[in-house]
């Protein structure tokens, strides 16, 4: 039996921006088409909610996070593909209420791609992150690191993918 090649997305970027006073930036890019989120750091930390997502992908868990806006959230919802498991299927949904869960939210984007590319993704964007704020006048009115958070991500990934690199440097 042949078996028909995966269906998956793999033009796909995450690109995450620390902004001042409270404020951040998500922005992915799905097949050239780029959607722009404004995150808020009031009711979450986004970092924090990001690197739990790849924690539990890492651990092949379904997962959903809630990451603020003024008014309203986005839902990132991640499910490991049952066909597929090295494939997650990630939704995208917005909600002009804060405490929405994904099923009363709208959604917005509908993507399959491979687990290591999105978990790739986030950490690079958290070590570009993590680089700038050591940069005491790029961390003025920002939110800080969340420096043990991302440390056992990162030995997390290591485990999961047999990776030796140091930690310092992507």
């Amino acid at each position: 039996m042949t078996r028909s090649p995966s269906q998956h997305c793999d033009e796909f970027e995450v690109v995450y921006v620390l902004g001042q006073h409270g404020w951040s930036d998500l922005y992915l890019i799905v097949s050239k088409k780029v959607h722009a989120f404004r995150l808020t750091h009031v009711m979450c930390e986004p970092m924090e909610e990001l690197i739990g997502l790849c924690r539990s992908l890492i651990e092949r868990r379904d997962c959903w996070i809630r990451l603020h806006d003024e008014p309203g959230a986005t839902l990132v919802k991640a499910s490991i593909n049952r066909e597929q498991r090295h494939l997650v299927d990630l939704e995208v949904l917005v909600s002009e209420g804060w405490e929405t869960t994904p099923e009363a939210a709208e959604p917005l984007i509908s993507v399959t791609v491979k687990a290591t590319l999105l978990i790739d993704q986030i950490i690079y964007q958290l070590y570009k992150v993590r680089a700038l704020c050591q940069e005491n006048s790029y961390a003025r009115d920002r939110s800080g690191f969340p420096h043990r958070l991302f440390k056992d991500l990162i030995a997390s990934w290591k485990t999961a993918t047999g990776d030796s690199r140091s930690d310092t440097a992507p």
